[in-house]
C-alpha cells in the first residue's frame, strides 16, 4: 500500500499492521528510511504522537528482524539494522534513546 509520508503516524501504523498480517513491508520501510528528519519532528508535534510512532517502529521492527530476518536475540537489541528519517537504527536506539530519552538501559 502506497501512503504519502506526509503523516508519519500513519506510516508507522500500517507497518505495524502489515507485519502482523504478514504482507511485504518494504515499501513503507523504504518510505520511513527517507522521510526527512525535519519532516519528521514537524509532524510528531506532541509527546502522544512522537510515542505512538516509536512505539509502533519498536513493535514492528522487533518483529521484522526477529522473525523475517532471523536476527538473533543477542544482536536484535545492540546492532544498528533499520533506518527511520536517513538514521540507522537499533531496538535500543528506540528504546532507550529516543522512548525512554537517554536513560541508561539498567537504570
Amino acid at each position: 500500500m502506497k501512503m504519502t509520508p506526509d503523516q508519519p503516524n500513519n506510516l508507522s501504523e500500517q507497518l505495524l499492521l502489515d507485519v502482523k498480517k504478514k504482507k511485504d513491508t518494504s515499501s513503507i520501510q523504504l518510505q520511513l528510511a527517507e522521510l526527512a528528519l525535519d519532516f519528521l519532528a514537524q509532524h510528531l508535534i506532541n509527546d502522544d504522537k512522537k510515542k505512538a510512532f516509536w512505539i509502533n517502529i519498536y513493535n514492528a521492527y522487533y518483529q521484522i528482524l526477529r522473525v523475517d530476518k532471523k536476527i538473533t536475540k543477542s544482536d536484535i537489541y545492540k546492532k544498528k539494522l533499520f533506518s527511520i528519517a536517513g538514521n540507522i537504527l537499533s531496538l535500543d536506539d528506540v528504546e532507550h534513546g529516543i522512548l525512554r530519552k537517554y536513560r541508561y538501559k539498567y537504570s
